[in-house]
C-alpha cells in the first residue's frame, strides 16, 4: 500500500504539490492568497523544480521513457533548468513582491512552452504517455494560471505586508 501511495506521489509530484499548497493556504485563518501563493512558490515551483532536476538527471532513462522520448545528453540541460526554477521558487516563498513576479514570469513561459512541447507531440506524434499527457500537462497549464491569478492579488498595499511562507 505504502509503496503505491509513494509511486503516486512520485509520479504525479507536480500536482500534489498543487493540493499541499491549497491545504496548507486553507489552514490558515487569514490571507488565503498571500498564503496559497507563497506555498505554490515553496511546494509547485521550488520543491517541484528540485524533483524535476532530480529525476532528469539522476533518473534520466526513467523519465524519457515516462515522456516517450529516447534518453538524451538534452535532458540534463533540462534538469538544470528544472533546478533553476527550483532554487528560484523556493527563495521567491520568502522573498518581496517583485522578486516574485519574476519567478512567475520566468515559470510561466517554461511551463506553458513545455505544455506546448507536450500538446504538439500529442497531436503530431500521438504521444499519450503519462510523461507527456499525463497529470504533467495539465500542472504545467495549471500552476502558471495560478499564479498568474495570484500575482496581482497579492500586490502589496500601502502599509500592507506580505506573507511570506
Amino acid at each position: 500500500m505504502l509503496d503505491k501511495v509513494l509511486y503516486f506521489i512520485l509520479s504525479n509530484f507536480p500536482l500534489c504539490m498543487c493540493i499541499l499548497s491549497l491545504l496548507i493556504a486553507l489552514t490558515s485563518h487569514n490571507k488565503f492568497n498571500q498564503r496559497f501563493f507563497a506555498c505554490l512558490l515553496f511546494f509547485a515551483v521550488g520543491l517541484g523544480g528540485v524533483w524535476g532536476f532530480i529525476m532528469h538527471a539522476f533518473f534520466d532513462s526513467v523519465a524519457s521513457n515516462n515522456i516517450g522520448w529516447k534518453a538524451s545528453p538534452f535532458e540534463f540541460e533540462v534538469a538544470l533548468a528544472n533546478l533553476a526554477l527550483g532554487v528560484a521558487g523556493i527563495i521567491a516563498a520568502f522573498a518581496n513582491w517583485a522578486y516574485r513576479a519574476g519567478v512567475v514570469t520566468v515559470t510561466t513561459v517554461f511551463l506553458w512552452g513545455a505544455a506546448t512541447g507536450h500538446i504538439y507531440q500529442i497531436i503530431i506524434s500521438g504521444n499519450f504517455n503519462p510523461g507527456n499527457a499525463g497529470t504533467i500537462l495539465w500542472t504545467d497549464i495549471l500552476i502558471p494560471l495560478l499564479m498568474l491569478i495570484l500575482l496581482p492579488l497579492t500586490y502589496p498595499k500601502k502599509n500592507d505586508s506580505i506573507i511570506y511562507y
